[in-house]
């Protein structure tokens, strides 16, 4: 990829994951960047809208993004063929609802369903990235990395404890990735937030390969040991039904 577009996506990334604007020396403290290399890539973001420049010249993202976002979304073929079949699913369970991907170490939301079947499209849930060791579908898509890989990530991880039973080693982390691809489901009980809970099962495609997550989240009490198996068959229906109709749309 040219340097000049990795870098200004770079620092895309960035503004989008900070709710406070930047000052150009702290963008190149933070990217990396010479101060001028950063001030050139902003120049010409400005001028498009992606970043927005205030009076105290800090930028932050800008609203011409929102323009690559809602086309994205338009264009993931899993999310069209997903939403309907987690709206029929939310409406019985009556828990919210989300449908993710990878992204780098992560994974990042692309659909959310409220607990009443609406869809969702907000900045709050959409884009929001899933960490690997603080979420239920991030842990699922580390436990099913080639072992190498996944070693090489768990060293990276910061392991700050936000919740009660937060996983705050390496040797934690991948005991519990172990389990969860044996269990074919990842389980995240209060471990980024001192109540809240989420429970994902992986979404294939013809290759075998994991390319997606859906999951359930809310207070921790609504994934008892009494309920857990029935929004485990929930999710592994819902997957197993997204699966099909990917294929189908395939053939």
């Amino acid at each position: 990829m040219n340097h000049t577009l990795a870098n200004g996506l770079e620092l895309l990334l960035y503004l989008a994951s900070s709710a406070q604007p930047h000052g150009i020396s702290e963008l190149a403290v933070a990217l990396d960047l010479p101060k001028s290399h950063v001030h050139r890539l902003l120049q010409t973001l400005v001028e498009n809208q992606y970043v927005e420049k205030d009076a105290r010249r800090r930028y932050a993202i800008g609203v011409g993004a929102l323009r690559l976002g809602h086309a994205l979304l338009r264009n993931i073929p899993i999310r069209q063929i997903a939403l309907p079949v987690m709206q029929r699913v939310v409406r019985r369970v009556h828990l919210p609802m989300t449908l993710a991907m990878p992204f780098g170490h992560d994974g990042i939301s692309v659909a959310c369903v409220t607990h009443d079947g609406q869809i969702r499209d907000v900045t709050e849930t959409l884009g929001s990235v899933l960490h690997a060791n603080t979420s239920a579908s991030g842990k699922l898509f580390l436990a099913y990395k080639p072992a190498k890989d996944r070693d090489a990530i768990l060293k990276e991880l910061d392991y700050v404890q936000l919740g009660p039973k937060a996983l705050t080693s390496a040797s934690a982390l991948k005991k519990n990735l172990i389990q969860i691809a044996k269990l074919d489901y990842s389980l995240n009980d209060r471990e980024n937030g001192q109540d809240s809970a989420s429970l994902a099962v992986p979404i294939r495609n013809e290759q075998d390969r994991v390319i997606a997550a859906v999951g359930f989240s809310g207070h921790h009490t609504e994934f008892s040991p009494k309920r857990l198996p029935e929004l485990i068959d929930a999710l592994k229906r819902t997957a197993s039904q997204i699966q099909i109709h990917l294929m189908e749309s395939n053939q």
